[in-house]
């Protein structure tokens, strides 16, 4: 019941008590109260005083949940200790249990790398140069640096600052873009030549990984909703010098276009999701997300399959793709897709690295990667074949 401009103002101060030590609690205090007096609500400043002072006498020993080994209870704990919605909490830990939900909250809270894959179509002995420097930063102390153990040309870097001051990212020698999310062109099966249709395409990363795989021959079409993603897609093309093969274009991808039906070897939908594998980059999602606006993301994501499918050459591949841990948005999905059109799933066995080759469903042609167990950000893959 709490006014909403009273709970940012406690949890900031809250925040400066807790986690800021070079500000002293008293004037993290009094700075509350006068926000709360700057706000017209007067009335409200002994509350916001009482609150304060109370938090940060017992800051030490603030009374935290226990786990209680029951569904309710251990989702409560989880929800106080990780920060999580309760309804997320409950929902994960009756598919995962106690110990992966924790672990995959726990990543949540902990500083993610900027994971930087490596354009496949720079001469070695370039690349050479640019990885020289970048080591070179990594022994001053003034990055972290490491191969990802998922993908060859995955490189992670921490405390970087600005990446566009990075060794090779004017040069193009490489473009932001998450392990998981390599994967869409990485289990694609393109060769030299093909034609590929990324209708959901922005920022470019999928679009472009697909041209450096097929040489820089073939074609790709990257589409998007707006004019604005559609120019950063173009920055991204131009940078890593894959103007020549891949073609940008605004595009609504719940809009059919029949003049591309029949020309794609391959189609990539990484469809607008919930983003619930991605929370430890945007941590704003749990706030927004609800089981309601899931249901309602399902139905775009088939608009848009319906859509999208009659793109694939006959024989030709889709590969559906989300950036949650959803199984209304993933396996749900991959279900009403094969019951409702001419597509076959197709295994990823022989596409993925060793440590995948295993994980659930891998057969049945879908990997769902999860953060803080794959080493990557929440990631969901399924692999089609159109039939006719």
């Amino acid at each position: 019941r709490m006014d909403p401009a009273i709970r940012v103002i406690l949890r900031r101060g809250v925040y400066q008590i807790l986690f800021m030590d070079a500000v002293p609690d008293a004037a993290a205090v009094n700075e509350a109260v006068n926000l709360a007096e700057s706000r017209k609500f007067v009335g409200l400043k002994g509350f916001v005083n009482g609150v304060l002072r109370q938090i940060a006498r017992n800051k030490d020993s603030i009374p935290w949940p226990k786990r209680t080994n029951e569904s309710s209870g251990d989702a409560y704990y989880l929800s106080i200790t990780q920060s999580e919605p309760y309804w997320l909490c409950k929902d994960w830990l009756s598919r995962f249990g106690f110990e992966k939900t924790e672990t995959i909250m726990k990543s949540f809270l902990t500083v993610r790398p900027n994971v930087l894959r490596i354009n496949l179509t720079v001469p070695r002995e370039e690349l050479a140069v640019t990885f020289t420097k970048l080591k070179e930063l990594a022994a001053q102390g003034q990055i972290g640096l490491r191969h990802n153990p998922l993908l060859p040309y995955a490189i992670e870097v921490m405390d970087s600052g600005s990446i566009r001051r990075l060794p090779g990212f004017k040069e193009g020698h490489w473009m932001v873009q998450d392990t998981s999310s390599m994967f869409v062109a990485h289990v694609a099966g393109l060769k030299p030549g093909q034609s590929v249709i990324d209708v959901c395409a922005a920022p470019g990363g999928k679009s472009i990984h697909a041209s450096e795989i097929m040489k820089h021959t073939g074609k790709v079409l990257a589409c998007d909703l707006s004019v604005n993603k559609c120019m950063r897609i173009r920055e991204n093309v131009a940078r890593l010098h894959a103007g020549a093969v891949v073609t940008v274009k605004d595009a609504d991808a719940t809009i059919h276009n029949r003049s591309l039906d029949n020309t794609a070897d391959a189609v990539f939908v990484d469809a607008p999701c919930s983003g619930l594998g991605v929370i430890g980059r945007k941590p704003d999602i749990k706030l927004n997300v609800t089981p309601a606006s899931i249901a309602e993301l399902v139905e775009v994501q088939r608009q848009i399959l319906a859509n999208v499918w009659e793109y694939a050459k006959v024989g030709g591949t889709i590969i559906y793709s989300t950036c949650t841990i959803s199984p209304a948005e993933n396996e749900e999905n991959v279900k009403w897709f094969l019951r409702n059109f001419p597509v076959e799933s197709v295994s990823l066995r022989d596409v993925l690295p060793e440590r995948l080759k295993d994980e659930p469903d891998v057969g049945q042609g879908m990997l769902q990667l999860l953060p803080g167990i794959h080493g990557t950000d929440g990631f969901f893959i399924a692999k089609f074949r159109r039939r006719m």
